[in-house]
């Protein structure tokens, strides 16, 4: 439960920096980011009030975020891409996904009753290939020279690192049942680290590099 809070605390205190920022990213595509950051804050806040107070199974709730997440963050990935090739993918990825989380819903793991840990995996694989196509794209630009500097990029480290470390922990997790104090405490390290990459770009990033 302690975990669950740091969590939280610290998705409201990037989701504020954010906030607090935005005049830094509000002119192009990134000022979706403060949308996402908030939108993750009510889910979470949604669902440890609902497993509190209604208490009944919130799993239907992270299920949700899982389905609606990833295509978002793909879709939003794109904006940032010119190459219509790459464009074009990024909604295939989408597409595969979706139908994917549908067969998955109907036939394997239930929406209601389990944590859809494939459908997670699934949209941190089209997640991470996103980025790599983002960043493929940038280093044959000048852009590659003041990348660090924007916050686009820190976004990009944090979902990378966390993503493809998540994996293998979701993969395990299917044999722990998504609990168990190994399983946390991965799990929170990967939210603090994660969380430290959205404010070093919020804190540091210049609005002339965003």
């Amino acid at each position: 439960m302690e975990g669950r809070i740091l969590i939280i605390s610290m998705e409201i205190l990037v989701a504020l920096v954010a906030t607090i920022t935005y005049s830094k990213y509000r002119h192009n595509n990134l000022r979706y980011f403060l949308w996402y950051v908030w939108g993750v804050v009510l889910i979470e806040l949604l669902g440890t009030g609902w497993s509190s107070y209604v208490q009944t199974s919130n799993l239907w709730i992270y299920n949700s975020l899982v389905i609606l997440q990833f295509p978002l963050l793909v879709l939003w990935y794109r904006k940032f891409l010119t190459s219509p090739r790459t464009r074009r993918a990024l909604i295939w990825l989408i597409a595969t996904f979706l139908i994917f989380a549908i067969i998955n819903s109907w036939g394997f793991q239930t929406f209601w009753e389990e944590f859809q840990s494939f459908n997670f995996i699934l949209g941190a694989i089209c997640l991470i290939i996103s980025i790599f196509l983002y960043f493929n794209e940038v280093l044959h630009t000048e852009k590659i020279l003041i990348i660090q500097r924007g916050l686009l990029f820190w976004v990009s480290v944090g979902f990378l690192f966390f993503y493809a470390s998540a994996i293998p922990i979701m993969i395990m997790g299917n044999f722990l049942h998504h609990n168990g104090w190994v399983y946390n405490v991965f799990l929170l390290i990967l939210n603090i680290i994660l969380h430290i990459c959205f404010l070093i770009g919020l804190l540091w990033g210049k609005k002339k590099y965003n």
